[in-house]
């Protein structure tokens, strides 16, 4: 009888040896296979040494060409195949490289003998095509596959299936999918759709799955909610002025209803909407809304965000329900309403909020005296810069260099040169020394007040004492010698700076081009113009301003000359303003002559004259005409001469701009214009209104012209009783206004040349035809 063996061993003959006793077998024993370990559910858990190896031998440098014919040898060697979890931990791991990853994946079912994938390792796989933002469609081939297999996905694959498509037809087929499956949405699904929606701006069919979801009863989180005010944010005119921030109100009280408090991105958006539409005076009912969660922090975003944004009476309203609601108060918010009444120009309110800080138990410091100083020196009022900086040492606040530059800087501009002067001093005498700054100051001072000498004087003072001129002290001293007619000394000061390795930017060359240009040498213009254009400096608009004025000057037959800034002539007689018949005569145009190098009127000559500062032209009382009928003659002929000018509308709104104002700007375009006749000297009279766009925000006021410029808040400005009460003005800013908006569209200008005289002019029309897909198959469309 056989003796039964304890134990049951499976082999492989590996080899058979004949011997005279019989054959002996040499044979091979594999131990059987550990069975897998189950989970709690009875679901099969990954074998983490197999998933390992499996990543191991995937993911080795040293690998061959084939690592997917590697790994199946390892496997068939071992006798093991992989579960279909263990096949997503490997997808897992090999995450990283996306390519290798899907490609094990579907591996796995064609060479592991008896795997097949469930629908978790095809979620491991969507997962992936989702986080590397692969095409949805190849998302839904791997749903077909699961389809082919006889797989069932679960709500994971509808929310990775949801998430990875644009909403509307890849919306509806993954719903189809749910209802196919037997699967039940919950509020994760529900949020998936939502977001879709919303990323393709489907923001009505976003708002019907937000309502069905409250009618379900699920809660949507911060993310979902900032969502839906973002979508509306950029549904922008499609919903309605009113109806859009109706629905944003209606969004945050229920936000605030279901116990969902807003952050900082929540209150960005709304500002934004508010102000887009022109509604910010409800951001009251948005605050009552929010009340419960509003705190400092919360007042102190809004106040610096709407002080940003340039709604500085909004910001005011903020700031002051904030300071009506807390005994301390955030020194960021303190600070942003102080520097936006500072920029508004409002400078007694900005100075008695610098003495309430306290209150509020706010510190103030340097930082915020210099930045109401600052204002009011560009302001020019000195008395409140005196008396505050008073009030700023006796609250033990000491002076810093940033102080001391701004008030030599504002007192030079109101020509107190001896207070300037006195304050420099101080500085010397105490620790806080002067820098190149303050010199620059000073010598601005000086040179622009008349004290030339004392200014070259400083300079030389500057560079003995070790300090550097900067290109800003060189253009300075430049633009002082040149308005004085030392042209030479502009010069040499200008060859001085090239040779001490001061490089000079497009300021300075403009400075001495206009320099050169008004006292009429042109060989030397011409000659530092090329300097300029070697430098590889790009000419500006006040670049080609002087070029023209000095192209024009080089075809004029009569002399023009730049007269200095004195009440004579430069011939050293006066030049009244009161008849014609004086010694001399001022005729005043608008802008500056381009006299043609042909008489107008046989031999009849043109009166010698030369350009004033103010676009007009000055009579040389030297060589006036004997006679009284030779005179007349003369002087319809000059009057002529000097008529035949030029200037296109949008350059002629930039120079006003800038003459008038300080201010550089571009056209944008010409959105009006008013006729009327019989106006000033009984003669018609043609009004343009242009939309600018600033280039530059210091402004400096020609008093001779207009009496004050500021920068005001759109609302500040359009509610002033004059504009308000004049019916053309009203009508004026209501155009510009919708020009402002985007409803309304103005006159652009397009060069076009006309066969009549081969010459370059301008077309202005409202460039609507593209917009109205008619755009015309011309040469000159926008040229």
């Amino acid at each position: 009888m056989p003796r039964r063996v304890g134990t049951t061993y499976s082999g492989r003959i590996a080899a058979a040896t004949p011997s005279p006793s019989g054959p002996s077998l040499t044979v091979t024993v594999a131990p059987t296979p550990p069975a897998t370990p189950l989970d709690p559910r009875g679901h099969p858990l990954p074998r983490r040494h197999l998933v390992c190896a499996v990543a191991r031998i995937l993911r080795s440098p040293a690998a061959s060409p084939t690592p997917l014919a590697d790994l199946a040898d390892y496997l068939r060697g071992l006798r093991l195949t992989l579960t279909a979890a263990e096949a997503s931990e490997v997808v897992k791991a090999l995450s990283p490289d996306p390519a290798l990853a899907l490609a094990f994946f579907r591996f796995a079912p064609a060479s592991l003998p008896g795997f097949r994938h469930d629908a978790f390792s095809y979620n491991r796989a969507l997962a992936l095509l989702f986080r590397t933002r692969a095409d949805p469609g190849e998302a839904l081939r791997l749903v077909a596959e699961m389809e082919r297999d006889g797989v069932a996905g679960n709500i994971s694959t509808v929310n990775l299936l949801v998430g990875m498509g644009g909403g509307g037809v890849e919306v509806t087929k993954c719903l189809e999918l749910a209802v196919k499956w037997g699967l039940r949405l919950n509020g994760y699904t529900y949020k998936c759709i939502l977001q879709a929606h919303l990323r393709s701006r489907e923001v009505s069919k976003g708002f019907q799955v937000y309502d069905e979801m409250r009618r379900k009863g699920y809660r949507l989180d911060i993310f979902a909610y900032n969502m839906l005010l973002d979508a509306l944010a950029k549904a922008g005119m499609a919903l309605g002025k009113n109806k859009m921030v109706d629905k944003v109100i209606f969004v945050l009280s229920k936000m605030i209803k279901g116990d969902c408090q807003p952050n900082q991105f929540t209150y960005s958006i709304t500002l934004d909407i508010l102000a887009t539409e022109g509604q910010l005076h409800r951001l009251n009912e948005v605050m009552d809304i929010c009340d419960r969660y509003m705190n400092r922090s919360i007042y102190s975003y809004l106040v610096k965000s709407l002080c940003k944004s340039g709604h500085a009476s909004e910001a005011h309203n903020v700031f002051c329900r904030m300071w009506n609601s807390y005994e301390n108060g955030d020194r960021e918010a303190f600070v942003s309403m102080l520097e936006v009444l500072c920029n508004s120009g409002k400078t007694v309110e900005a100075i008695d909020l610098l003495h309430m800080m306290p209150e509020k138990g706010i510190t103030t410091d340097v930082t915020m005296y210099n930045m109401v100083f600052s204002v009011l020196g560009k302001l020019k009022q000195v008395s409140f810069i005196t008396s505050l900086l008073e009030k700023m040492k006796a609250n033990g606040i000491a002076p810093d260099l940033f102080t001391y530059n701004i008030m030599i800087s504002s007192y030079g501009r109101v020509g107190l040169v001896d207070k300037a002067s006195g304050l420099f001093e101080e500085m010397e005498a105490s620790s806080c020394k002067p820098d190149v700054i303050t010199y620059n100051s000073l010598i601005n001072c000086l040179g622009k007040n008349g004290d030339l000498d004392e200014a070259h004087m400083l300079f030389k003072e500057m560079q003995e004492k070790g300090y550097d001129p900067d290109v800003f002290t060189y253009s300075i001293l430049i633009e002082c010698f040149g308005k004085s007619n030392k042209v030479d000394m502009a010069c040499s000061l200008f060859d001085d700076m090239i040779a001490e390795g001061c490089i000079p930017n497009i300021v300075t060359y403009n400075i001495l081009l206009d320099c050169l240009e008004r006292r009429g040498k042109i060989a030397e213009a011409d000659k530092y113009y090329e300097t300029m254009k070697q430098q590889g400096l790009t000419p500006d608009s006040i670049t080609y301003s002087i070029l023209e004025r000095l192209e024009s000057r080089s075809q004029r037959t009569v002399r023009i000359r730049k007269p200095a800034r004195v009440t004579a002539s430069a011939f050293g007689q006066p030049c009244l303003k009161s008849s014609i018949f004086g010694t001399g005569m001022i005729l005043s145009k608008r802008t500056n002559a381009v006299i043609p190098d042909t008489p107008l009127l046989g031999t009849t000559d043109v009166l010698d004259a030369f350009e004033d500062e103010y676009g007009g032209v000055v009579v040389d009382p030297t060589f006036l005409l004997n006679t009284s009928n030779a005179f007349s003659a003369s002087l319809r002929s000059s009057l002529s001469y000097w008529s035949r000018q030029y200037e296109d509308i949008f350059f002629g709104a930039v120079r006003e701009a800038r003459e008038e104002t300080g201010i550089e700007s571009c056209i944008l375009d010409v959105v009006a214009f008013w006729h009327a006749h019989q106006v000033t000297f009984d003669k018609s009279d043609i009004l343009f209104i242009c939309t600018l766009k600033p280039l530059s925000f210091d402004v400096s006021v020609d008093e001779s012209e207009i009496e004050a410029v500021q920068w005001m808040p759109l609302d500040e400005f359009i509610n002033q009783p004059f504009h308000q009460e004049d019916e053309m003005c009203k009508a004026i800013v209501d155009i510009c206004m919708a020009r402002y908006q985007k409803c309304y569209t103005g006159f652009g200008a397009y060069q076009v040349t006309s066969k009549l005289d081969n010459r370059v002019a301008y077309l202005y029309f409202q460039d609507t035809l593209e917009a109205a897909g008619c755009v015309p198959e011309t040469s000159w469309y926008k040229v």
